[in-house]
């Protein structure tokens, strides 16, 4: 590189310029010994880097000695550790970003922390943003320089997931997730994945009723003095049972491994024994010691995951077992604690309302849940829910208010893993919002929720963003003046505050956005998406809709007809960029079948 080049890329006030006139001024190295996340690193950074300046930045192998002009270096480089970054300490995700004069480093820990300092460069120091699985924004610079830079971070929980994502696997390696749910490949640096029998409800995978129950009863529920299979579970004080869990989770660990040493990725180092989704706990009276002992149903369940676990930790120190504490064994025992080869994973499944943070009143007993817990397991993991089970499609709720904090709470207590259940990849309220939010607070709870509000709004929707976050407001004020309880099974009965005023003043600020991007067709897209839970709302609850009006001696002030063709228009629109071509047409009957469903009688 010629001298004044170098020197030109390295001014003013230390400032290292990248690229200037759609050609780079700098070199990018890769570690030589790199691993294939880091490999991945270094060409995701020249793909983005190329997108925002028009330069090339083709990724070489670190020299023996260090470039004599001004260079970027990716991972675990000779480069980095004369700079007194030493990589030997750090933690599998921990990441790294620092410059000086002429050079910049971004590495981090094995097997996921190089490719965070990329992406945490690339969003802060270049501003690209991932929205959504399928949507992104790259600013365009025709001079990008960094100046000197020097942060270090790792993310809040070990553990790391959403599930129904759906769409590129990147995309949950660009926000920071390693869960099982989320399936990042390994060349973006793996997950945390189950063996089998996969990840929950795996009582009758372990021991099958149809297997084992006519010669066998004494291993499943003893329910009102009579053995059960149908809806029910396993005794947990059978030592033949808890035999041939062990059994059959040792072989299951072997398979998986074998899979995967075969698949070339890393092998599975979690297995679940978990309650079946139902109740029906046994009743025999050696599991009502156990109760009586421990003073919860999750005595039995904990007691019999420790022994297991204490089996298999010889042959496999590596591997941790999970369990539940959901439904009946939600709360903690008394008098036993977790083995520290253990993940108990928290739900609050009927215990939870939804539509306030885990810190207010009517959530105490899932706060007291969290505390407890926290005292029994080391290893403590929160099963979140961003669905409803009563409703096909999500309805308005300003949930996004109670991200934060809940993550802030579950970190208080020395939670190390959430995991967040969605389940409407189309239909969600406000999913790409709500999505991006879960992914940037998960990493981070500390972020300020508001910034991170308007940051979304005004990148997603562009001139249309003041409109929404208009709406938004009206949404938190609807739930403030007519409080809705939201459990997990909430229908759209529940959602009180979708009242006449919230869906009338709604349905005007969309039409307001929408006449702000009028000219955009993609911002368009955007802000109708953002609409659809309202319209969905609307036909859902038509019904409570026309009574207020009716009780009120007004007439309906909205005609049901076009917002379900407009419903239905937005829901295709979606179709076409989030769902694989081999399955739209199903989901375009899907679409047609709710229409008729919620118009009733097929008309408007």
């Amino acid at each position: 590189m010629p001298l004044a080049l170098a020197l030109a890329a390295i001014s003013p006030a230390g400032a290292l310029t990248l690229a200037r006139g759609g050609h780079s001024e700098v070199r990018l190295f890769l570690a030589r010994d790199a691993s294939l996340a880091e490999r991945s690193a270094a060409a995701e950074l020249s793909t983005y880097l190329e997108k925002c300046t028009g330069a090339q930045f083709p990724v070489e192998p670190e020299a023996p000695s260090p470039c004599p002009g001004p260079a970027v270096y990716v991972g675990p480089t000779r480069f980095a550790s004369m700079r007194g970054i030493d990589l030997s300490a750090t933690g599998p995700e921990d990441w790294v970003i620092r410059s000086g004069p002429g050079w910049l480093v971004l590495a981090g820990g094995r097997p996921r922390g190089t490719l965070y300092a990329v992406y945490r460069f690339l969003e802060r120091h270049v501003g690209v943003r991932w929205w959504s699985p399928y949507e992104e924004s790259v600013p365009s610079r025709r001079r990008l320089a960094v100046g000197r830079v020097d942060e270090r971070g790792n993310p809040v929980f070990s553990y790391r997931d959403v599930h129904g994502l759906d769409g590129p696997k990147e995309f949950g390696a660009r926000h920071f997730l390693n869960g099982d749910a989320a399936d990042v490949p390994r060349e973006y640096g793996g997950k945390i994945g189950f063996a089998m029998p996969w990840g929950v409800h795996t009582f009758y995978r372990l021991v099958p009723p149809e297997e084992f129950f006519s010669a066998h009863a004494q291993y499943f529920s003893e329910r009102a003095g009579l053995r059960a299979a149908g809806r029910s579970q396993l005794c947990l004080t059978s030592d033949e049972a808890r035999e041939i869990v062990t059994r059959r989770v040792e072989a299951y660990l072997d398979e998986s491994a074998q899979g995967a040493d075969e698949a070339g990725v890393p092998r599975p180092t979690l297995v679940d024994i978990s309650q079946n989704d139902w109740g029906g706990a046994c009743e025999c009276s050696r599991c009502r010691a156990v109760v009586e002992r421990t003073g919860s149903q999750s005595g039995p369940i904990l007691d019999f995951v420790n022994k297991v676990a204490d089996a298999i930790r010889e042959k496999r120190p590596d591997v941790a077992v999970t369990t539940l504490a959901y439904q009946y064994s939600f709360p903690p025992p008394m008098n036993l604690r977790a083995r520290d080869n253990v993940v108990v994973r928290l739900s609050g499944f009927g215990k939870r309302d939804f539509a306030r943070s885990a810190a207010d009143p009517s959530n105490a007993a899932f706060r007291e849940a969290v505390v407890g817990w926290s005292g029994v397991a080391k290893h403590l993991w929160i099963w979140d829910y961003a669905v409803t089970f009563g409703v096909e499609r999500g309805l308005p709720l300003a949930s996004y208010r109670n991200y934060a904090s809940d993550f802030r709470l579950y970190r208080d207590h020395g939670v190390e893993g959430v995991f967040v259940q969605h389940e409407y990849p189309v239909a969600g309220d406000l999913r790409d919002l709500k999505v991006w939010l879960w992914l940037e607070l998960l990493e981070d709870p500390e972020r300020g929720e508001d910034r991170l509000i308007r940051e979304f709004t005004d990148g997603f929707y562009g001139r249309a963003g003041r409109f929404v976050r208009r709406y938004l407001r009206l949404l938190e004020a609807a739930q403030r003046r007519n409080p809705a309880f939201i459990d997990v099974n909430a229908g759209p009965a529940d959602y009180h505050h979708v009242d006449l005023a919230f869906v009338t003043a709604a349905d005007r600020l969309f039409d307001r956005a929408e006449r702000a991007v009028a000219t955009d067709p993609v911002l368009r897209r955007r802000v109708r998406h953002a609409r659809l839970s309202v319209d969905y709302a609307t036909l859902a609850r038509w019904r409570e809709l026309s009574r207020e009006a009716e009780r009120r001696g007004r007439k309906m002030p909205i005609d049901r007809g076009p917002v379900a063709d407009r419903y239905r228009a937005i829901w295709i629109e979606q179709i076409s960029l989030r769902v694989p071509e081999s399955s739209r047409a199903a989901e375009y009957e899907r679409v047609e079948e709710e229409v008729r469903d919620l118009l009733g009688d097929g008309a408007p």
